[in-house]
């Protein structure tokens, strides 16, 4: 569901499923836990293969900038058009 790549204080996590919706949350979440827990505190989240989002996963991403703390930060890339607009 995940790829994670370190670029020195960067950590690149793609997300490799087309929905990121209620259904997929929970194993992406428990993903991103283990990738956040050796990953530094910027991360860049490559959506280009998401092709759906719903509130539930918008949120996974809200609870993912809250691990990472108040120094932590996040950019998004690759978002398609639906992704986009939620």
């Amino acid at each position: 569901m995940t790829q994670v790549t370190l670029h020195d204080d960067i950590a690149e996590i793609r997300i490799t499923q087309e929905r990121v919706d209620a259904a997929a949350a929970p194993d992406l979440k428990s993903d991103l836990e283990q990738a956040m827990a050796t990953a530094p505190k910027k991360v860049v989240l490559d959506l280009s293969e998401v092709r759906f989002m719903d509130s539930t996963g918008l949120g996974l991403f809200v609870s993912l900038l809250k691990m990472l703390g108040p120094n932590g930060a996040i950019a998004v890339a690759g978002a398609q058009a639906p992704v986009v607009r939620l």
